[in-house]
């Protein structure tokens, strides 16, 4: 029956959805009964969108424009709406309706989309889980995860299938790659980690090189450019899906750290800038800090071999002594005796040693956990070098070269520095170590295609699976045994490049930690080593015919599941998990807060030293509209004022700027308790100033506000010289004149404005330049000029005289205009979806599908047997076994016979006893 073969089809991808969320399940089941993890960047998020929150659960209508950190910003890079792009839709119904940061769901959708792509490459289902395995359970996502990092990770999961559907456009699918290819770029971008798109992207001009090439030697150049036509119009239509999001991301980026600051003169607070002053982008020191060591690429295959996360070998993370390591040893039978007799100072050093003494001997300043591939992985992609052919495999691996090179960052600076200083957009990221990550996706696709050779190749003889068994694993295993006696002998140096000095004051503990790194090191070499020669054993029972295909791959799939689960638990664990309970307790208001929550003042803001680093935290975002934060894209001006002024942490000096933002309370620690500070200097939302100063350039301005006192002066650039033209000063305010803030909408506020002349008002906003979005309106008319930049950091308006009412309202026209945008393309994806999905039933023949795959089946290699004398039951059934051969011949001498045809198709047909059609079966193949 039809239904029974359809059946047939589906069944074994059903079999794969279900394994993957069986796996993703049993590795974070604590989700199941509703515990979570406390990711540090996803608490920090929540505070970044504290006020969003607060404003679409109370209106149901989310906001563009945030007070919430660093004096106000919009939220383009915090939280936006999905400005239309339905295929939101998709997103939901591939995380089974689950969040972003959920574990379990970002872990099952990681294998989903990976057997996408091994379903688009041809690869069996049955291999396809094996890859789906080793990509959602690699050691780098479990770190992110644990990290929280949560938007990175469902970028990549979105890789494989737009990757998927490149594939098929260039194969000739051109309906199947452009509709994929559409549907999975929009929900790549709609992920928002645009830094992992970058890369990828960089990686596919090279594809596009290696087909160009291939589609020149075949002589195919009208199928290469169509298929080219094709994908730019899928990404054209997948980007304007996005096209809210990407055009005020990139209308913002230039306001941001990632753009150019209108100063020439650097801070004195700002030595480790993360700003590159002269040519905008990020600055080359702060964009390669965190560069992946070449040295330590060799966790790919060894995962300890640059001595796992940050930490430290005397204590665990509940700060009791370890009883597993030599420097544990070593600290408590001969440091301490020494220093418990030091008393207070000897404590010091104790805690210094502790924190010294880091199993991490890596480049970065800190790691939570290594980036490794698989060592079973490692091992089929250098099989799928040797056997698979074609430009796919070159491609996969120039591809994954490129991903180290990036990765390596200033270690390799011939190649990166070059790109920071000529290539568009490359100096708006940070942490370029990350493009190793996503070299995972091309090993792990290459390692499948190898599996794939070495089992449905019919053509590879046995010597030639053997041999190639033989040389991946005698090169991966070989490098693991290097690495296992370069370690024990002595070769291999495991001091840090950020050792602690005082640890040379304590030889004895030096050399402990050294011996725990080598014992670590050693440990994983042989480790990998053993999962190399486990899974090489089981296939070259295989390929030697001893054991079955199936069973052979069986034995790689528990392996690898086996690798990645026992590494990937060293990092993240039942035990991280909490309650929802737990987690809302960690960020609680103390009395102090609840103290400032009391005010009924709408609109004011507040710095805290208490949370963690004032701005390096968004913890205080929870409670108040905090001057401070956390944000690795915050406006520029705000960051020059922080870096001129802000911080030096100076109270005291800095009461007068932070009083221009209306910043009317201090949070601060007195003897280890949260004390309250009222600002005095607090400006109020709005006023009027008696005197203006037109100085030459930003950088006067900025040099301005030391001495500055604002509620009597502002600095106004000269490139603003025009708007003031004809503004008189005036030493006296009028009684009774002021500007009144009446109601408070992060994206609207409302002024009550009385004036008995023009004055200049100056508004405790952060300016923002008027052409991306804040509009003003007096009295429901519109103003142009809107407002212009005062204090360097502020917004001022010139107001006329008499009595009315002002409202600033954000209202970016690159948002609106980019929704209408994304509502057509992201229908158009829907559309093709639906269209592709209906097309492809109609077309679709089930038994061609099944005799097709049928066909592509493996067959098992011949087993050599040793000759033995023929009993007298062999030599009958080799009688019967000849006449059969004799019979079957004569069909095929009757094909010279035009009407042989019809009478094979009346022969396939055979009445049953119900005088039903039944089709014959085609004969078994005997085994030899």
């Amino acid at each position: 029956m039809t239904s029974n073969r359809y059946l047939q089809i589906i069944l074994p991808h059903v079999i794969a959805v279900v394994a993957f969320f069986v796996i993703a399940a049993a590795y974070y089941s604590p989700v199941l009964s509703g515990k979570v993890l406390s990711q540090s960047d996803n608490v920090q998020a929540r505070g970044m969108q504290a006020e969003i929150s607060k404003y679409i659960e109370k209106d149901g209508e989310h906001i563009l424009w945030t007070n919430s950190m660093f004096g106000g910003m919009p939220v383009y890079q915090i939280h936006l709406p999905t400005g239309n792009n339905y295929t939101l839709h998709f997103n939901r119904l591939f995380l089974l309706n689950g969040s972003i940061s959920s574990p379990l769901h970002s872990m099952f959708l990681m294998m989903v989309m990976f057997y996408i792509l091994m379903a688009a490459l041809g690869v069996d289902w049955r291999l396809s889980i094996i890859g789906a395995i080793a990509y959602g359970l690699a050691t780098n996502h479990i770190v992110l995860t644990e990290a929280g990092h949560s938007t990175k990770l469902i970028t990549m999961a979105y890789l494989p299938p737009t990757l998927a559907g490149i594939v098929l456009a260039f194969r000739g699918k051109y309906l199947a790659g452009g509709v994929l290819t559409a549907l999975f770029l929009s929900l790549q971008i709609l992920a928002n980690h645009v830094q992992v798109s970058y890369y990828f992207f960089l990686a596919l001009f090279f594809l596009g090189i290696f087909e160009f090439v291939k589609a020149i030697r075949t002589n195919q150049i009208p199928r290469f450019a169509m298929a080219v036509g094709v994908l730019v119009l899928a990404g054209l239509i997948g980007v304007g899906a996005n096209l809210a999001r990407l055009w005020t991301t990139y209308e913002y980026t230039d306001e941001t750290i990632r753009g150019q600051s209108e100063l020439t003169v650097a801070g004195q607070y700002g030595q480790n800038s993360s700003t590159n002053k002269e040519d905008g982008g990020l600055s080359k020191d702060y964009i390669f800090g965190w560069s992946y060591g070449i040295g330590e690429s060799f966790t790919i295959l060894v995962p300890d071999f640059m001595g796992r996360a940050s930490g430290s070998t005397v204590v665990d993370k509940s700060g009791q002594f370890r009883d597993d390591t030599e420097s544990a040893t070593v600290m408590q039978r001969k440091v301490m005796p020494q220093l418990q007799a030091q008393g207070q100072q000897g404590n010091q050093v104790l805690q210094d040693l502790v924190r010294a003494a880091n199993p991490y001997r890596g480049d970065v300043q800190f790691t939570s956990g290594p980036i490794y591939f698989g060592a079973i992985i490692c091992f089929l992609f250098a099989l799928g070098l040797i056997l698979v052919k074609g430009s796919m495999k070159w491609w996969l691996l120039t591809a994954t070269i490129l991903m180290f090179f990036l990765g390596w960052g200033r270690h390799f600076g011939a190649l990166n520095y070059f790109l920071y200083e000529h290539f568009p957009m490359f100096n708006k990221f940070r942490a370029v170590m990350m493009a190793i990550g996503i070299g995972q996706l091309f090993v792990t696709a290459l390692a499948i295609l190898g599996l794939k050779e070495l089992i449905f190749n019919k053509e590879l003889t046995q010597d030639a699976k053997t041999r190639a068994l033989y040389l991946a694993g005698g090169i991966v295993g070989g490098l693991c045994a290097l690495i296992y006696l370069g370690s024990l002998l002595g070769f291999i140096d495991f001091a840090g490049p950020r050792d602690a000095e005082i640890l040379t004051q304590y030889p004895d503990l030096q050399a402990a930690l050294y011996q725990d790194r080598a014992a670590m090191a050693q440990a994983d070499a042989l480790r990998s080593l053993l999962f190399i020669g486990l899974s090489m054993g089981a296939l070259w029972l295989y390929a030697t015919a001893r054991l079955r295909w199936l069973y052979a791959i069986g034995i790689v799939a528990v392996l690898v599941l086996i690798d990645f689960w026992g590494v990937g638990r060293r990092f993240l664990g039942p035990e991280d998990f909490q309650t929802k309970q737990a987690t809302r307790a960690a960020v609680q208001p103390n009395s102090v807060d609840q103290q400032i929550q009391n005010d009924q003042d709408p609109h004011f803001r507040v710095m805290d030293y208490i949370k963690g680093s004032p701005f390096q935290s968004a913890l205080p975002s929870y409670f108040h509209k905090s001057m401070g934060g956390y944000h690795a894209a915050k406006l520029m001006r705000f960051q020059d004022l922080c870096e001129h002024y802000l911080f030096s942490g100076n109270i005291q000096a800095n009461q007068r700027i932070y009083g221009m933002f209306n910043t009317k309370y201090f949070i601060y620690p007195q003897n280890n308790q949260p004390t309250l500070i009222n600002n005095p200097e607090a400006l109020g939302n709005a006023w009027f100033v008696k005197e203006y100063e037109i100085v030459e350039n930003a950088d006067a301005e900025m040099a301005a506000l030391g001495t500055l006192v604002p509620r009597e002066k502002a600095v106004i650039d000269n490139k603003f010289a025009s708007y003031m033209e004809g503004l008189q000063q005036d030493s006296t305010i009028t009684p009774g004149d002021n500007v009144t803030l009446t109601s408070y909408h992060p994206d609207e506020m409302v002024y009550k404005v009385k004036a008995s002349k023009e004055r200049l008002a100056v508004f405790s906003e952060m300016y923002y330049p008027p052409s991306k979005g804040w509009n003003v309106y007096i009295n429901g008319k519109k103003q142009d000029p809107s407002y212009i930049k005062a204090n360097y950091v502020l917004r001022a308006l010139r107001v006329p005289a008499g009595e009315y009412e002002l409202t600033m309202r954000f209202e970016p026209r690159s948002y609106k205009v980019g929704a209408l945008i994304a509502l057509i393309c992201s229908l158009l994806i829907i559309g093709g979806v639906i269209f592709y999905l209906f097309r492809s039933y109609r077309a679709f023949d089930p038994d061609e599908y099944l005799e097709s795959q049928q066909a592509a089946m493996p067959i098992e290699s011949e087993k050599p047997v040793k000759a033995a004398k023929t009993t007298r039951t062999e030599k009958s059934r080799n009688s019967r076994s000849q006449k059969s051969t004799k019979e079957s011949i004569k069909p095929a001498t009757q094909k010279s016979n035009p009407t042989a045809k019809k009478v094979d198709r009346s022969a396939e047909a055979k009445k049953d006893a119900s005088g039903r059609n039944k089709r014959r079966k085609p004969p078994k193949r005997r085994k030899k």
